[in-house]
C-alpha cells in the first residue's frame, strides 16, 4: 500500500509540473494566469479557440494531452487507497486533524506504520526529520550529521499539513 500511496505522489508531483507549465506558458503568451483547476479542465478544443501561435498551442495542447493522462491513474490509485484503508480509526482521526486532509493522512499512515516501532516522541519527531541536527559546542555551530535521515515523505506530509493548518484554520 505504501509503494501506491508513492506512485500517487509521483504522478501528481508530474502532473503539477505539465499544470504549471501550462500556468506560465499562458501567462507569458497572454498577461495573465488560468488556476490550477481551470487548466485541468483545457482541452485542446479550448486550446485552439485561444488564439495562440501556432507553436504555442501545440506545446499548450501537449501538455494538456499528459495532464488528461496522469488524472486517469491517479484517480484509480486514490480510489483504491480510499477503499482500503479508508475506514482504519487511526485515518479517521488523521483527518480530523486541521490542515490534514485525505492524502496528506494516507501518506502520514503508511508511511509511519506502527506507531509502537517508536520507543519515545522524540524517535518518531527524529524520523519525520523535525529535529536538527546540528552540533554545537560552547554555543557555536561545529557541524551537521545525518541531515537526510529519516522519512522524506513523512517530512514533507507534515510540512504541507502546517501549511494548510495556517491557511485554513484560525487558531492555527
Amino acid at each position: 500500500m505504501r509503494d501506491l500511496a508513492r506512485k500517487c505522489l509521483q504522478l501528481v508531483r508530474s502532473r503539477t509540473t505539465h499544470i504549471l507549465a501550462v500556468e506560465n506558458i499562458l501567462a507569458r503568451q497572454q498577461g495573465h494566469r488560468l488556476d490550477s483547476n481551470s487548466v485541468k479542465r483545457l482541452t485542446a478544443e479550448l486550446v485552439d479557440q485561444m488564439g495562440l501561435d501556432e507553436d504555442v498551442a501545440f506545446a499548450l495542447k501537449t501538455n494538456v494531452a499528459v495532464i488528461a493522462t496522469l488524472n486517469v491513474p491517479i484517480h484509480l490509485l486514490e480510489k483504491c487507497l480510499q477503499e482500503k484503508i479508508g475506514k482504519q480509526a487511526i485515518y479517521q482521526l488523521l483527518t480530523s486533524v486541521p490542515g490534514i486532509g485525505q492524502a496528506l493522512a494516507t501518506t502520514i499512515l503508511l508511511e509511519t506504520g506502527p506507531i509502537k516501532r517508536f520507543a519515545a516522541v522524540g524517535h518518531y519527531a527524529s524520523y519525520v526529520r523535525c529535529v536538527d541536527s546540528e552540533r554545537l559546542s560552547n554555543g557555536k555551530k561545529k557541524g551537521e550529521g545525518n541531515i537526510k535521515n529519516g522519512n522524506k515523505y513523512l517530512c514533507w506530509a507534515f510540512v504541507e499539513a502546517a501549511h494548510f493548518a495556517r491557511r485554513y484554520c484560525e487558531e492555527a
